[in-house]
């Protein structure tokens, strides 16, 4: 026996268009239209000289199937009831209905999703080493080659209080192969600092930077001088920045990085290990002021650390800020009292006294 249904489903399908048209159904008409239609034989009963049920396959855009999905089963006993009552043919209906979404021939599609998780890059100890200071954090900092000298001075005031950086233009040695540092650098960075100057977007080099940033989900700290964060960092707050002020925009930055939960507990540790080797009255004086109060507590080693910091540094023990302040600083993460003694050394106080901090300083 020819069977008739095949052949002529296209005609039924139009059919039924044409009456979820007239009754305003537009979600059911873009599915008929949208879709791609096969039909097979699925059963077969041998009553009344046989009846030959088939299975309608309607394969539709992700657009349409995303809408249905959670009542496709609704959609397709609706289509199969209502394409029957439109069926002429003696012994030929349609037993079934499937609705599939049309599946995409992409073999790229994981990777277009920007979701795909990317080998960690494998870089030596004796690279790192040669790239960024022990113990500190690691911050690249993205900028136009112009700017080579500016960035090289934010370099040094970040550097003070735990920061290492990375400036392209000025860290890499000439024997070195200068790309494959820069990729050295951008995979082991903990931080991304863009320096958006107005051309920053005319560089061939900065968005990549900042395209590895984002792709290792990593902290980027876009400082605006001159131009507003765009692209996948648009949705950052900028930092106001001014090359006549680097200094602060130094102290900007590092404020950023000690309260971020990606980086507070590395801050941390390159924070106290930098106050070590605080360079003057003035930074001794951010440090205790702006810098160590955003730690809630310290571990053991870390207070000892503290504490060998200021008992070894003048710049540290004769700073007036470090002397009035550490001893209530330790005294918040510890439980303890401390004071200075009159070999200006900090030592923990008895806890039967409790005397102020100052109380034996003999100047």
């Amino acid at each position: 026996m020819i069977l008739r249904l095949p052949k002529e489903i296209e005609k039924y399908i139009a059919s039924l268009l044409q009456i979820y048209k007239h009754k305003n159904q537009g979600l059911l008409q873009q599915l008929l239209v949208n879709a791609e239609v096969d039909i097979e034989e699925h059963s077969y009963d041998n009553l009344d000289g046989g009846q030959y049920g088939f299975l309608l396959h309607l394969q539709v855009p992700e657009a349409i199937f995303s809408e249905i999905i959670d009542v496709k089963h609704d959609y397709e006993e609706e289509i199969k009831n209502k394409i029957n009552k439109l069926i002429s043919i003696p012994r030929e209906f349609i037993d079934l209905v499937s609705i599939e979404m049309q599946l995409m021939e992409d073999d790229n599609w994981r990777e277009r999703t920007g979701l795909v998780l990317q080998p960690k890059k494998h870089i030596p100890d004796r690279v790192l080493e040669r790239i960024w200071k022990p113990r500190y954090v690691r911050a690249f900092l993205s900028h136009k080659a112009e700017y080579k000298t500016k960035s090289g001075k934010l370099k040094e005031e970040l550097e003070k209080y735990g920061v290492s950086c990375f400036v392209a233009h000025t860290d890499i040695e000439p024997t070195k192969e200068w790309v494959q540092e820069i990729e050295n650098a951008l995979f082991s960075m903990d931080i991304l600092i863009a320096l958006m100057t107005e051309d920053f977007h005319d560089s061939d080099w900065t968005d990549q930077e900042i395209g590895v940033a984002v792709g290792r989900h990593i902290l980027i700290i876009p400082v605006k001088i001159g131009k507003d964060p765009y692209g996948f960092i648009g949705k950052y707050q900028a930092l106001a920045g001014t090359w006549e002020k680097i200094s602060k925009m130094a102290k900007d930055v590092l404020s950023i990085i000690v309260e971020h939960p990606s980086t507070k507990t590395r801050a941390k540790r390159a924070v106290i290990h930098a106050f070590k080797d605080s360079p003057f009255y003035d930074t001794s004086k951010f440090f205790v002021t702006e810098v160590l109060p955003n730690f809630e507590e310290l571990e053991e080693a870390e207070i000892e650390e503290v504490i060998s910091a200021f008992n070894t540094n003048s710049q540290i023990y004769d700073c007036f800020t470090a002397q009035s302040g550490l001893p209530d600083l330790l005294h918040k993460w510890t439980g303890n009292y401390y004071r200075i003694n009159k070999e200006k050394k900090l030592v923990k106080a008895s806890p039967r006294t409790k005397r102020p901090a100052t109380d034996d300083i003999p100047f």
